[in-house]
């Protein structure tokens, strides 16, 4: 499969670690040791054909992503591969379906909820912290102590 020079762009402007990481779950083609994406291995283990992938296809890859016990994270770069290379083949990815949304967000729940990760969600500033804030004196300094007042204020 040839590249297009938009692919080529593409690939140098990530980093080495984001290629290989996207190769390891979704690539199409075996590489230098013989070695296809999980994804591509899963579904010619069982007789699916990866591309172009339906959305049960990759519902139930991402449950047995689950099962074997890899990270929240890795779910994401999971799904983020497979949808990545069904882009670079023009195809419609699966994971823009909402049923993935649900799959994945259901899959993070119980994760959290079993105590395998968590959500890292800050909490939400209060008035009290704004008035923590030291602003310079100055006229910037007031300035941006009212910018952030009428914000927090307004809802913004």
């Amino acid at each position: 499969m040839d590249k297009s020079i938009l692919d080529e762009l593409r690939d140098a402007s990530r980093t080495k670690q984001t290629r290989l990481n996207a190769e390891t779950w979704g690539r199409p083609e075996p590489d230098e040791y013989g070695k296809k994406g999980h994804y591509v291995e899963w579904c010619e283990e069982r007789g699916l054909i990866p591309y172009p992938g339906k959305v049960e296809y990759l519902e139930q890859f991402l449950i047995w992503v689950y099962e074997q016990g890899y990270s929240i994270a890795s779910l994401k770069h999971a799904k983020w591969a497979v949808d990545t290379y069904h882009k670079r083949m023009d195809l419609e990815p699966p994971g823009a379906d909402p049923r993935i949304e649900i799959i994945l967000a259901g899959i993070i729940r119980t994760k959290v909820h079993n105590g395998e990760g968590t959500i890292n969600q800050k909490d939400a500033l209060t008035i009290d912290h704004i008035r923590k804030m030291k602003f310079e004196d100055t006229k910037t300094g007031n300035r941006d102590k009212a910018l952030l007042s009428i914000g927090f204020a307004g809802g913004f």
